[in-house]
């Protein structure tokens, strides 16, 4: 009975392993990793900007929230929801980092298909009957 169980760990183990190692180590949400993994084009420029400025908006309210925090004595309800909002923040921030990573890897292989030297079995054959001139 425990061969069972331990063949099932293994077999959800692989499936997980699989599924990290396609996604290079990321460790954002599948769903939002298929995403921006797919993403070309305007559609990948202006996601990777959105990100920025999103990472940018976001460290400028945890300032002001940190500012307010230690400006004032204020009920403990409003520390935690300020801190909740603080912390909220700075997961949004994590989460958007590791977007920003899988947009420029897309950025990446955007260029460098675009700089691959396109290969025509027509030209091939052309240079051959060139060189035999």
């Amino acid at each position: 009975m425990f061969k069972k169980y331990e063949d099932f760990i293994e077999r959800i183990d692989k499936k997980l392993s699989k599924l990290f190692d396609d996604r290079d180590g990321s460790t954002l949400n599948p769903f939002l990793y298929e995403h921006y993994s797919h993403l070309k084009g305007e559609e990948l420029d202006e996601s990777l900007e959105n990100m920025e400025y999103n990472i940018f908006y976001n460290n400028n309210c945890i300032k002001e929230l940190k500012e307010i925090l230690n400006q004032k004595t204020y009920h403990d309800k409003v520390i935690e929801i300020i801190t909740e909002s603080i912390n909220d923040l700075e997961y949004e921030n994590d989460t958007g980092e590791e977007i920003i990573i899988v947009l420029k890897k897309q950025k990446q292989k955007e260029i460098d298909k675009a700089n691959k030297p396109k290969f025509h079995f027509k030209n091939l054959i052309h240079k051959s009957i060139v060189r035999r001139k």
